[in-house]
């Protein structure tokens, strides 16, 4: 409880205020050194299933599975958290956080968003710089 209560008193509004927490679609997709969490449900990634083996590495951890599988998430990447509309962010955000995740980062604009990132010229670019 300790350390949730340090994260709390963290978001100040300068830290809220400078959307330090949040990342683009395209500027996370462009991080090569990253890890592209997605949080949706099984049933929901069984539906629509994202890979971007030209962009980084993908794991699929539902929401209520994180605590089970916390140790697959390395600590030394920027971790980019992934829902279909956003609420779940930010419970993962804060429960990562708590967990002593220090490179967190909310992708905005929930799945629309990264679907309209990964059209032929966003994997184009991509594979170009392989």
């Amino acid at each position: 409880m300790e350390e949730l209560n340090k994260v709390m008193e963290s978001l100040t509004l300068e830290f809220l205020g400078s959307g330090t927490y949040r990342v683009s679609p395209q500027q996370f997709i462009a991080e090569k050194d990253a890890i592209f969490l997605d949080i949706r449900t099984n049933e929901e990634i069984e539906t629509i299933s994202l890979n971007l083996k030209y962009h980084q590495t993908v794991l699929r951890i539902p929401l209520n599975e994180l605590p089970k599988r916390l140790g697959e998430i390395p600590k030394d990447k920027i971790v980019g958290l992934f829902c279909s509309s956003g609420v779940r962010i930010a419970m993962a955000y804060l429960y990562l956080r708590t967990a002593g995740f220090e490179n967190v980062l909310m992708i905005s604009g929930g799945l629309d968003a990264i679907i309209s990132e990964l059209k032929p010229g966003g994997v184009l670019k991509a594979v170009q710089t392989l």
